[in-house]
């Protein structure tokens, strides 16, 4: 099913908020099916199918958080680069004795530079602790959903 284009699935998941204790409440779905697509099976089938999509969609994510790893690692180098030119820029400009400018604008130079410098680690920094957090709730979220009880009742008329 799908509800604006979005997936009933994708839709239900993001209904969860997880919280403290969300993990210990009980869920129960409930799918309407026309009468005739019911049979012994289809609750079977339906599990089977939900447990396989979380453990796939728990295996990309698992995928996508060791690619966001390596993104913010690779990061890294680049910015503790451009830290140490910064910081070594904003003591040289620190040096008054060194340079004909007037303290107020050697100051300016000096702390703009120390910013610059630390401001370029956000991005690793960024990537490496706030990237994986949405992913790991959905992964809850996931798992949740693949132990989630399931109930099929004829569906009534339109």
């Amino acid at each position: 099913m799908e509800y604006l284009g979005q997936s009933a699935i994708v839709r239900l998941g993001n209904l969860f908020k997880p919280s403290l204790f969300w993990s210990r409440k009980r869920f129960r779905l409930t799918l309407r099916l026309p009468p005739e697509k019911i049979n012994a099976d289809t609750v079977a089938q339906a599990k089977a199918m939900l447990s396989k999509y979380c453990a796939t969609q728990i295996s990309d994510n698992q995928n996508r958080i060791r690619i966001i790893h390596r993104k913010g690692m690779r990061q890294i180098p680049y910015s503790m680069t451009i830290l140490i030119i910064c910081i070594s820029l904003g003591l040289f400009f620190g040096l008054e004795q060194f340079l004909e400018l007037k303290p107020i604008l050697a100051s300016a130079l000096s702390e703009g530079f120390y910013i610059i410098g630390w401001v370029a680690l956000w991005g690793p920094i960024d990537t490496l602790l706030f990237e994986p957090m949405e992913v790991r709730r959905e992964s809850k979220v996931l798992k949740l959903l693949g132990r989630i009880e399931i109930e099929v009742v004829p569906q009534q008329g339109n």
